[in-house]
């Protein structure tokens, strides 16, 4: 029961801080907009060792000093924290911007570099193990990993080379001015695109309601964390709290920290009831990405007026079923697979600086195996995504012949087993 509570402890001490560097990222968007990509990928590494210590948890064995462990990973976590915390302050207060860039961003790699030793050394030691690459679950836990979305990522136009008739639908659909409240969904298979395009549409038309949300949901999920959650982006809980002046980051960290607190304390009937009577004379856009069960949306459902004439959610989901049963009078979008040509496109995008490709091509003998790997990805973004990120960082011809021969040998697996697992294998690369 101990090492039970323990573990809880590490994980719980990454989960705040990553959930800490995400309000940052969001709320400070100006103060970090210079090292936006050194604190994503911290954050990142963050997320990957929460991931390993939830995995270890319900795997492992856990050593008798397991408390070494998480005396490590919480004081980590502080020191990530903190960087962030400590640089916005400065930047604030300070004219001289480029200096503090030019000092935040050895900090971070000083966090970093202890993060994988964390994973690489400690874990092992105390019989936390990466699974990643050894069974359908480890493949389950990368792709939910990956799919995991944000309304704020900046990269989503990056991963799609075309989506015009797919956005052109959503667009029009989430913009009709029905008096109802129409649920509209964006459905397809696994690594389809659906989240990239919902993010897309989302980003061009939020501007059009009073309020929006975008929560994660997938097949893990605490109802009450997602109605917290939306309520929070919406505003403030409780019309009666009063707030200081936000002078800073830590000024936002305590407003939020005060928000969840009077939120958690609600029964759920009253959570609901409070996030019914807010939306009720608002047009409001709530996004549910990646879900799975209509059963959470059964839950979820009370908390959503008719609102302002317009209103409307937003479901991502592989099951056709959940979108049909939460409004069968609504259209549903479907991503195309991406053609051949659109696929390699894409795979020489994520593979190849743009402007060596722009000035000089792609090298033959390098074309010629990505346009065949490309074939290999049957269409499908996600996989295509991952497989140019893992080429990119790949610099002899060698080494992509040796991918080549990875990718095969797990696409082979698509001819006695599920049509789009050997694809799934793609992305364990």
């Amino acid at each position: 029961m101990a090492e039970f509570l323990l573990s809880k402890f590490a994980e719980s001490a990454v989960s705040q801080t990553v959930q800490r560097i995400t309000d940052l990222l969001i709320y400070e968007a100006a103060s970090l907009s210079s090292v936006r990509e050194d604190v994503e990928v911290l954050q990142n590494d963050l997320k990957s060792l929460q991931g390993l210590i939830k995995a270890a948890d319900s795997k492992q064995e856990h050593d008798q000093h397991l408390e070494e462990l998480v005396r490590q990973v919480k004081h980590v976590a502080s020191e990530a924290e903190d960087v962030i915390d400590t640089y916005i302050l400065k930047v604030d207060s300070s004219c001289i911007k480029a200096f503090h860039n030019k000092r935040i961003r050895p900090q971070i790699n000083s966090v970093r570099a202890r993060i994988q030793n964390i994973i690489n050394t400690s874990m092992p030691i105390y019989g936390f193990v990466s699974a990643v690459g050894e069974g359908t679950s480890s493949i389950v836990d990368l792709q939910r990993h990956l799919r995991r979305s944000s309304p704020n990522d900046d990269d989503g136009d990056n991963d799609v080379v075309s989506l015009k008739s797919s956005t052109s639908a959503l667009t029009e659909e989430l913009t009709k001015e029905e008096d109802r409240l129409c649920v509209v969904s964006v459905v397809g298979m696994g690594g389809l695109g659906k989240t990239t395009l919902a993010k897309k549409v989302f980003k061009c038309v939020k501007q059009k309601f009073d309020c929006s949300a975008w929560v994660f949901i997938s097949q893990q999920y605490v109802l009450r964390d997602v109605l917290i959650d939306i309520f929070i982006q919406i505003g403030s809980p409780n019309e009666n709290m009063k707030f200081e002046r936000i002078n800073s980051a830590r000024d936002i960290s305590e407003r939020k920290k005060k928000e969840r607190e009077f939120l958690n304390a609600l029964p759920d009937h009253e959570l609901i009831d409070s996030l019914n009577d807010k939306l009720k004379e608002k047009r409001f856009l709530v996004v549910l990405d990646d879900i799975w069960k209509i059963e959470a949306w059964d839950f979820l459902k009370r908390a959503f007026p008719k609102g302002k004439k317009g209103s409307k959610i937003l479901f991502t989901t592989r099951n056709r079923d959940v979108a049909s049963a939460a409004d069968p009078r609504s259209c549903q979008v479907e991503p195309p697979l991406l053609t051949f040509e659109e696929s390699w496109e894409l795979l020489k995008r994520k593979a190849f600086p743009r402007d060596i490709v722009d000035a000089h091509g792609c090298p033959p003998e390098y074309e010629n195996l990505g346009k065949e790997m490309a074939k290999k990805c049957a269409g499908l973004p996600l996989a295509v995504v991952v497989l140019g990120g893992l080429l990119s960082r790949k610099a002899t011809l060698e080494e992509w012949k040796k991918v080549m021969r990875d990718v095969n040998s797990n696409l082979n697996k698509m001819q006695s087993r599920q049509q789009y697992e050997g694809v799934n294998h793609v992305v364990v690369l």
